[in-house]
């Protein structure tokens, strides 16, 4: 990361963060939480990693099953049970 980032307004965006998505991004942060600085390395992180925003779903990605399977969650053959429900008290039964 670099310790004096240029600022956002002459960074290059590429295709997935266009400049206005940027700025929109930028706007959210409350004035005076960040420094100049930061805010410009802010920007810089998210340009140079654009491809980890989706912005549509056809962008979107997943990873392949071939390296990560779906994960199975082991159970235990049981019933299922449930409590009774609760009991209204009649002396309050007419205001519910």
């Amino acid at each position: 990361l670099p310790s004096n980032p240029v600022p956002y307004q002459r960074l290059k965006c590429g295709e997935r963060v266009t400049r206005e998505q940027l700025e929109e991004m930028l706007l959210k942060i409350e004035p005076g939480v960040l420094l100049l600085k930061e805010r410009d390395l802010i920007a810089f992180v998210v340009v140079m990693c654009e491809k980890a925003f989706a912005w549509e779903q056809v962008e979107r990605g997943s990873f392949s099953r071939e390296y990560f399977p779906d994960y199975v969650i082991p159970t235990i053959e049981h019933t299922p049970w449930q409590c009774p429900p609760i009991k209204i008290p009649y002396a309050i039964l007419d205001e519910v």
